[in-house]
């Protein structure tokens, strides 16, 4: 039944927001070691701290890609049309594969 299915794919999306969520804590946490770690470097050399800054760009840019991955699923959770619930989560489906 529609019922049935929806609740078998808000399971599945459940595990994937989870996921996602692991995904921006992980990289909340590397954000932070980097910072720390030029607090705390003291003199750390130009392109070192050039490079550190590339890559805390590259990982707070994850992070809000991330954020707005976990938002679109959390709205496709709070759903409580099934057959649309459904329609809208194959599609986010097929386009997560691509």
């Amino acid at each position: 039944s529609i019922s049935r299915e929806a609740t078998k794919k808000k399971s599945i999306l459940r595990r994937r927001r989870s996921k996602v969520q692991q995904q921006i804590h992980d990289r909340q946490s590397q954000v932070a070691e980097l910072k720390l770690s030029d607090d705390l470097g003291g003199e750390t050399p130009p392109a070192a701290q050039t490079q550190n800054n590339k890559l805390i760009g590259r990982l707070e840019e994850e992070i809000c890609e991330l954020q707005e991955k976990n938002q679109e699923l959390e709205q496709l959770l709070q759903s409580e049309d099934h057959l649309r619930f459904i329609q809208v989560s194959t599609v986010s489906e097929s386009q997560q594969a691509s």
